[in-house]
């Protein structure tokens, strides 16, 4: 894919999962990236999408576009301690909660981290520049 080269994407969560598949790709593909290591659930919900939406009313006119990705489950080391937790929690094995959480999806599978990095990566890209300001939701065709 091109079009991220010599732009500049801040990607959250940059030291593991989504977030370290997607400063990866991203740089792979030559763009320089700017992570932060920190989790993005540190804050709440609607806080993100304020400041997202902020950020691209803001900066827009400067080229700089800021959107939200928001994936179904994703197999990273986070959801697999809350599948570990809900597991012991019900008495059931984790497996089985990764089962129950893949149905809810065509797919009949969870996503993997690099597959919600290659839409934040295409996102970042030249190619969908106009989109600004939107909450996108990544999943393999479920209900979320």
């Amino acid at each position: 894919m091109a079009g991220v080269e010599n732009r500049v994407a801040m990607v959250t969560g940059g030291g593991r999962g989504i977030g370290l598949a997607t400063a990866n790709l991203l740089a792979e593909r030559g763009a320089k990236v700017a992570e932060y290591a920190g989790s993005a659930y540190n804050s709440s919900k609607a806080g993100l999408l304020g400041l997202m939406q902020s950020v691209a009313e803001d900066c827009g006119e400067f080229g700089i576009t800021s959107n939200a990705v928001l994936p179904g489950w994703v197999r990273t080391e986070m959801a697999e301690k809350h599948a570990a937790a809900e597991a012991l929690e019900r008495d059931v094995s984790t497996e089985q909660v990764w089962q129950e959480r893949a149905a809810l999806y065509r797919a009949g599978r969870v996503a993997t981290p690099d597959e919600v990095a290659v839409m934040i990566a295409f996102l970042a890209s030249d190619e969908v520049s106009g989109v600004s300001g939107e909450a996108i939701r990544v999943s393999l065709g479920g209900v979320m």
